[in-house]
Formats: C-alpha cells, sequence, structure tokens
C-alpha cells in the first residue's frame, strides 16, 4: 500500500515531503487522515493527494524562491561569492546575449527569457555582496512565492487605498491570525494551502465553540487573501477556502426583542454615556451596530424645506443591500443625547461596543440569554413598534434599510418615501 498507512482501522496518506517542499509543508513527513475505513476510498484520496503534491514540486520547481537562494549563499566569503558571480555571468551569457552588463535588457527582440531561477540565482548574488539591483529585477525578486502573512499586508494597503474601513482590515488580520495559531505554524505559503488544511481549520474552529457565522466570517477574507496570490503567482488550482456550505448549518440566529424594562437595566449597567447613545440610536432607528458607529457630527443634517434632522447613514462594506444607504429621521428623544456628538470615539471599533454591550447585559444579570439577545435584536424592537404603530411594511424596510418589500415597484422603481412620512411615525416610537 504505497503511501497509505492503517492506523486504529483508518488509513492514511503518508509520504515523505521532498526537499523541495520543505518550507512550504513545514514538515519533514505528510501524514494525513483519509477519514475512511474502504480501501477503494483510501485508493482514490491517495490519487487526489498525490495529484496536490505533483502540482506543488511542479509550481516549485518553475517558480523557485529567493530566500532559498538566499539561504545557500549564507556565511560564504566576499572571494566565493565574486567567484559565483564570475561563473554565473559566464554560464548565462552563452544562452542570453546582453550586452556587457549581467542586469539584462528586457527590450532587446533578440533576447530569449531568462529563467526565473537565473534571475534569482543572480539578485541572491548581489544582495549577498551588498550590492544593487536594477528596477527590472526589482520586480522579479517581489514575484518570489508569497507567505500567507505578505500576501495579508499586500491585501490590506489595496484595500485601504479602495476606502475599506478600518473594521473591515481588522477581519482580514484576524483570520490570518486564527489560522496561524490554529494550524500551529508561524507561516504559510500560499500556494501550498490545500483543502484538507481548511478542513481541519474549520473543524478546529468548531471545537472552540465558534460560531457558525463567526467561522465563515474567517473564510471569506482568507478567500480573498488567497485570490490575490493566485492572481499574482498565476496559480491553477481551486480556492481552499470557498464551497464549504455543508459543514455549516443553514439556520441563521433568531433574534429575540428585548423588553423595554430589559433595556433600561442594561443602560443602567453600561460604563461610558456613548455605550448608551448606541442602544438609544438602535432603538429608535433599527439601524445595525456597524452603521451607528460610522455616524459623526457631518452624518446629522437638518432637511431645509421641513427642518426634519436626519441620519445619513452611509453605504458600508457590511451593508446588505442597496438600501442601507439612506436617511432616517431622528427622534426627539436623541437630540439631547446629540448636542455635543461629533462621533464613537470612546472605543475603536463597533466590534468593541458589541462586546461592551454583552457585558452590560451580563451585568444586569441577563448572562443566561443566548446569542439571539444581542444587540441586533434591537432592529427587531424597533420593526415591531413600527408595526404596533400600523405603519406601512414598505415604510418599516425604508427605515431600517432592509429590502423593500417583495414589489417590483417598491424594489426597482420606487426612489423612497419622504422624511415627513418617516417622521410621522418615528415620532410616534415608544420612549426608552
Amino acid at each position: 500500500m504505497k503511501r497509505l498507512r492503517l492506523i486504529r482501522g483508518k488509513y492514511f496518506y503518508n509520504r515523505r515531503v521532498p526537499k523541495e517542499l520543505l518550507k512550504a509543508l513545514g514538515v519533514k513527513n505528510f501524514l494525513k487522515s483519509l477519514d475512511t475505513d474502504s480501501y477503494s476510498k483510501a485508493l482514490m484520496e491517495r490519487s487526489r493527494y498525490n495529484v496536490y503534491f505533483d502540482k506543488l514540486l511542479n509550481a516549485e520547481r518553475s517558480n523557485p524562491l529567493l530566500s532559498d537562494k538566499l539561504e545557500a549563499l549564507e556565511g560564504l566569503p566576499e572571494d566565493d561569492l565574486r567567484h559565483k558571480l564570475e561563473r554565473w555571468d559566464d554560464e548565462v551569457r552563452v544562452d542570453y546575449n546582453y550586452e556587457g552588463h549581467q542586469e539584462w535588457d528586457p527590450n532587446d527582440p533578440n533576447t530569449p527569457p531568462m529563467p526565473d531561477k537565473d534571475k534569482l540565482t543572480y539578485i541572491a548574488l548581489r544582495r549577498r555582496l551588498g550590492e544593487s539591483i536594477s528596477k527590472e529585477l526589482e520586480q522579479v525578486e517581489e514575484k518570489a512565492r508569497l507567505t500567507l502573512k505578505q500576501a495579508l499586508a499586500n491585501v490590506i494597503e489595496e484595500k485601504k487605498a479602495d476606502g475599506l474601513p478600518h473594521k473591515s482590515l481588522l477581519k482580514y488580520s484576524r483570520a490570518s491570525e486564527l489560522f496561524h495559531q490554529l494550524s500551529g505554524r508561524e507561516n504559510h505559503y500560499v500556494y501550498s494551502l490545500n483543502r484538507g488544511a481548511v478542513r481541519t481549520f474549520i473543524k478546529l474552529c468548531k471545537e472552540d465553540s465558534r460560531h457558525h457565522k463567526t467561522i465563515k466570517g474567517y473564510l471569506s477574507p482568507l478567500s480573498v487573501i488567497w485570490k490575490y496570490v493566485r492572481d499574482y503567482e498565476e496559480l491553477n488550482n481551486a480556492n481552499p477556502f470557498t464551497e464549504w456550505d455543508s459543514q455549516f448549518s443553514q439556520e441563521s440566529t433568531p433574534y429575540e426583542n428585548w423588553t423595554e424594562d430589559e433595556l433600561k437595566k442594561i443602560l443602567a449597567c453600561c460604563e461610558q454615556e456613548q455605550d448608551k447613545l448606541m442602544i438609544h440610536i438602535g432603538w429608535y432607528t433599527g439601524a445595525r451596530i456597524d452603521e451607528i458607529f460610522d455616524l459623526n457630527s457631518e452624518t446629522i443634517h437638518t432637511e431645509e424645506e421641513t427642518g426634519i434632522r436626519y441620519f445619513y447613514f452611509k453605504e458600508l462594506t457590511v451593508g446588505k443591500n442597496k438600501f442601507a444607504k439612506r436617511q432616517t429621521p431622528i427622534h426627539k428623544n436623541l437630540e439631547k443625547m446629540l448636542k455635543d456628538f461629533t462621533g464613537f470615539n470612546s472605543r475603536p471599533s463597533s466590534d468593541a461596543y458589541s462586546k461592551a454591550f454583552g457585558l452590560a447585559k451580563k451585568r444586569a444579570g441577563y448572562q443566561d440569554k443566548g446569542r439571539e439577545y444581542a444587540f441586533h435584536s434591537l432592529r427587531g424592537n424597533c420593526s415591531t413598534n413600527l408595526e404596533n404603530l400600523e405603519c406601512p411594511e414598505n415604510i418599516v424596510d425604508r427605515i431600517t434599510g432592509h429590502t423593500a418589500g417583495d414589489s417590483l415597484s417598491f424594489q426597482r422603481y420606487s426612489k423612497g418615501v419622504t422624511l415627513e412620512v418617516m417622521n410621522k411615525y418615528i415620532k410616534q416610537l415608544p420612549a426608552l
């Protein structure tokens, strides 16, 4: 049974790792459970892992790592490095004609493209000698294999330039940190990641009692990072972080409404005034916590014709649909609380406010209430209160930022109800 081992009635894929892949896989011997006691199924899984190793080997040999080249030259005296550089020049010049200088003219139509392994050898020698290289070769150096941490840094820079909110950027960092933590490795080369590694990550997350939505929230940014590397290194294998729905429950969290008395007790247990303001805005607008956190003095406006004050909720990345971008009238009970308001700056993120709400919930004696009782429950409170005021469903949806009803007229053609109409119902909402 070549590359198969039977351990306690289960088959394992067992293979000594080729030296080219030692850094990528981080182990000398690859032992992976195939989760089957069937020999025929084990043979199929063995074939799948054989293909995986073949792809890794082909990819590694076609795109060697600069770090490997540098490591091979570490500790050599300068004379030896000079000798190697001269030998490289003599050997490479035979196949690649260029005038007088090793740093190569990519614009010469008569010069065949130099393989990356030769370019990286030259770059490594110059680096060890403390000498500079051309801009063309700097691009080659950057194209060495990317680790997950390197790819994360590049993706974050791109997302920053696109204006992605700080909270969303944190999700990328947290997902990467947790993946490394649970895998027990300091770093991973992205091209070497496979579905087996991701399946193990999901399993460990579940064993750590993480909610399925939370785990999906980790897989999504990791998938984006992998796609970046796919485009950068021209990977031809499938994204290992996608198509895992079968691993998760399809049921969404059934959020339950708070009672007014419960919320008043929670308000009394809040540490900061902004924690309380968050709750009040959620009660009177039904807004999501991310949307509330994004409010500041510049997102509070007054309509000239009617004098109605309103919140302008911007369309964030976390917005569920196009109706997340909206104007919601401000209830009179909020006006005094917003007198000196400039923004939510007492905590670093909406997550921090969410955790503060959870702590206040526990201090109020509601630690036994599960996930269904959360800050997000305030959306249900607002919707329910509006319904009890006989507010039409399409207006409730416009106020809270839901998709506007099932009607095509509401979803595609309507430009929304006026502030006056919405304000008629909001000002009737019960005080908290």
